[in-house]
């Protein structure tokens, strides 16, 4: 019995790898070719561009939150008191010398449920999107070409009974 439960978990364990860029930090992040004085008034008016609000602001951090909309909008709005869920996104920047580190984590911050406390989950999936848009502020910032975008995942196929 204890061999069934151990190779159940295992299994189970193996298929909720997270995906992890390929990065120093292993999040999305991007080295720009500009002073932090430069790159963190630009980095927060792409935010305020794309709806965002700044909601916190210090020497290394910038953190911008949005609706997160969507399937979010409707598994996790607390249908008591309307609250919707947010999306946060968290930027580290580092200074070093003549150029920035920027380093991006975005999560969801649900609305409160029934015991009134609010959950913030990191959300790893978001990182091919979160990569993207730090390449193109750098691009804009360093007066380059923009880069293509992503391709987009594959639709699951359908499987069993579905077809």
């Amino acid at each position: 019995m204890k061999l069934l439960f151990s190779l159940v978990a295992i299994v189970l364990l193996a298929g909720c790898t997270v995906p992890r860029m390929n990065t120093a930090s292993g999040r999305p992040e991007v080295l720009i070719q500009s002073p932090l004085a430069k790159v963190k008034p630009a980095l927060a008016a792409a935010l305020v561009n794309k709806r965002y609000l700044i909601i916190s602001d210090s020497e290394m951090t910038l953190v911008a939150e949005g609706d997160a909309g969507g399937w979010a909008d409707f598994w996790f709005t607390n249908t008591l008191t309307g609250e919707r869920p947010r999306s946060r996104i968290r930027f580290t920047l580092l200074n070093q010398e003549q150029s920035t580190r920027v380093i991006a984590a975005l999560s969801m911050a649900h609305a409160p449920g029934w015991g009134g406390r609010s959950a913030e989950e990191e959300n790893p999936y978001a990182g091919p999107q979160l990569q993207y848009f730090l390449d193109c502020l750098a691009a804009d910032i360093e007066g380059r070409a923009r880069p293509s975008a992503p391709p987009k995942p594959p639709k699951p196929a359908l499987t069993g009974r579905m077809q």
